[in-house]
């Protein structure tokens, strides 16, 4: 199998965080795949890793003929990149989150708890999701089922994608200096270029998945994007205030706040940012709220449903 996804600038990391995931899953099911991913303005560390720019060069995923299966989970590929890979390929997987287009394809996953809010009517293939098809790291399927919950919130941890491209991270700082939080753990891409002193933050580089595992479960509270993140906190019953970046993020926010796992309706560009995250913070500050989120959390999705996706593929007729 072939995966064709993107990352980097203006982009984010969640297409490749999941890819990453399906590629694990798809080994562990004995079967050969390879990645290939766009990079813009930016680098990943992984060896197994073909980056090129087969958005502007697809020959470079065409090359690939012993692959019957191509795994398509990009918001920039167009129609025409589909038509060209369903005539080369057995098989042509399209994945996405808001019909973002008439696919040419053998089949269609939404890997988003959202699926069936969703108008698929006007495709012409199968489409499947929800549920029972998010896409989970190996680390958040194998976490523990105990769960430790503190008297108070002592650490936050800011994470909000490979790139803070929205500039929301000193805002973010700012509200979370304004609490009682004696740790604020942020994760970010452009360390340099965040320059925020005081002895309560400390400023990590871009965490590979055990890494993100670690420091979500040693935080109490997480202040996220809206995006994949959240499943995997989801799956954690963590605490979390999400930041909705993009228009394609606001169906997961929704969805999360219909079902109780997010307090909060904050947009990126709210003229009173600071004030909404210093309030949501003081909203998780008891003890019951937290334990309920615990409880109730990991229910709203089924942490294996990336196997239910490589036994899908699989399944799908040519």
């Amino acid at each position: 199998m072939l995966i064709l996804t993107e990352a980097g600038k203006n982009i984010g990391l969640g297409h490749y965080t999941r890819c990453t995931a399906l590629c694990e899953a798809i080994e562990a099911n004995r079967d050969e795949v390879y990645m290939m991913v766009f990079l813009n303005d930016f680098d990943i560390e992984n060896d197994e890793l073909i980056k090129a720019n087969w958005l502007e060069d697809l020959q470079q995923a065409l090359a690939n003929k012993d692959c019957e299966t191509v795994i398509v989970d990009s918001y920039l590929a167009k129609e025409d990149v589909y038509r060209k890979l369903h005539a080369a390929f057995k098989k042509v997987i399209a994945i996405d989150d808001y019909n973002r287009l008439q696919y040419k394809a053998t089949a269609l996953i939404n890997p988003n708890v959202f699926f069936d809010d969703i108008d698929y009517s006007n495709q012409t293939i199968k489409c499947i999701g929800g549920k029972n098809y998010v896409i989970l790291r190996k680390e958040f399927r194998e976490q523990p089922k105990e769960v430790f919950i503190k008297n108070d919130i002592e650490e936050i941890l800011v994470t909000i994608g490979g790139t803070d491209f929205r500039n929301i991270l000193p805002l973010i700082a700012k509200a979370c200096l304004k609490t009682q939080v004696q740790r604020i753990t942020i994760i970010a891409s452009e360390i340099n270029n965040l320059h925020i002193e005081d002895k309560r933050i400390s400023i990590l580089p871009l965490q590979n998945a055990s890494g993100i595992y670690h420091c979500m479960q040693k935080a109490d509270l997480v202040i996220s994007a809206c995006g994949q993140t959240l499943h995997e906190l989801a799956s954690l019953g963590k605490p979390t205030i999400g930041i909705c970046l993009d228009v394609d993020q606001e169906p997961n926010q929704k969805f999360y706040l219909e079902k109780r796992f997010l307090s909060a309706r904050i947009t990126w560009n709210d003229e009173d940012l600071v004030n909404k995250i210093q309030t949501a913070i003081i909203l998780y500050q008891p003890i019951e709220k937290r334990k309920r989120i615990a409880s109730n959390a990991p229910l709203l999705i089924n942490k294996f449903g990336v196997d239910n996706i490589v036994s899908a593929i699989k399944n799908f007729d040519a």
